[in-house]
């Protein structure tokens, strides 16, 4: 009683009679006219075997994946990373509300050095925290190109602060809010035009549509200023530009975000505190 499921055999004989498999040693001539009753080789056998030959040569062992889905990688747990995202939010939001805050309520003008006070911040406590795990597991030595690249994302992220907090002066803290919600509309096409990666035509939907919801929002806004929505979306397009930089370090140089964040603090604050005393201290 046959099982249903038609041998490789039965396919190949499909075929092109030049793309037939070998004859095996011991079995006989094979019978260049059909078995009597056969039935006539199906127009799916084909494709259908191109398709599990593709599978079982595929790298990963199964079928070819598309060009817009990236490598998933090792399994991730589902809570950690959402509480990890929830935290980012959260402290995002804060530190430009308490930006905001300062700039308003103590009458503060001078964004920079409070961007520059930010970074210094993070050498306090990155440093300590990248030596506890230098400690633990042991640091590897970076190369002098990946350093090239960390001075650049340092460059790149001291703008981005720079820019925002000086468009938090000229605007409202909802107004900022809105221009950021951009942010992910230029990472996925800075992506495509510097790294060459493919993306799904319904995120760039999805993210269209909340950039359409911005835009009638920024429309509808009282206190538009000009100057600060020109330094908001200087902002946003640095951070996007700047989330780039870190996913190629942390996934393609293989760095954990607590070194990233120690190797970028440092050199971050010296520009900031510079640019500081250039524009606005010694002004």
């Amino acid at each position: 009683m046959g099982t249903g499921v038609e041998p490789q055999g039965a396919c190949m004989s499909s075929l092109h009679p030049q793309h037939q498999a070998p004859r095996l040693v011991g079995k006989g001539p094979a019978s260049p006219h059909a078995e009597p009753g056969a039935e006539p080789p199906s127009k799916m056998c084909l494709p259908s075997c191109h398709r599990d030959e593709a599978g079982m040569t595929s790298p990963d062992g199964g079928w070819a994946r598309r060009p817009w889905k990236p490598d998933p990688g090792p399994p991730v747990r589902a809570l950690p990373l959402l509480l990890t995202v929830f935290v980012w939010l959260a402290t995002g939001t804060t530190m430009s509300s308490l930006n905001k805050w300062i700039f308003t309520i103590h009458n503060f003008r001078y964004p920079v050095l409070l961007s520059s006070l930010h970074m210094l911040t993070a050498v306090l406590v990155g440093y300590p925290l990248a030596s506890l795990q230098a400690h633990g597991e042991g640091g590897a030595a970076l190369g002098t190109g990946t350093k090239a690249r960390v001075y650049l994302l340092s460059l790149t992220f001291c703008a981005s602060v720079a820019f925002g907090n000086l468009g938090l002066n000229y605007v409202q803290l909802d107004f900022a809010q809105m221009v950021y919600t951009t942010t992910p509309l230029f990472t996925l096409a800075l992506s495509t035009v510097l790294l060459g990666q493919r993306h799904h035509p319904l995120q760039y939907a999805a993210i269209g549509s909340i950039c359409v919801g911005a835009s009638f929002s920024i429309i509808g806004e009282v206190h538009f200023d000009q100057a600060g929505c020109c330094f908001l979306f200087a902002a946003t397009f640095l951070r996007g530009l700047k989330s780039l930089q870190q996913s190629t370090l942390l996934q393609d140089k293989k760095l954990d975000s607590v070194t990233l964040l120690c190797l970028t603090s440092l050199p971050s604050f010296c520009i900031l505190f510079t640019a500081a005393l250039v524009l606005e201290v010694g002004a």
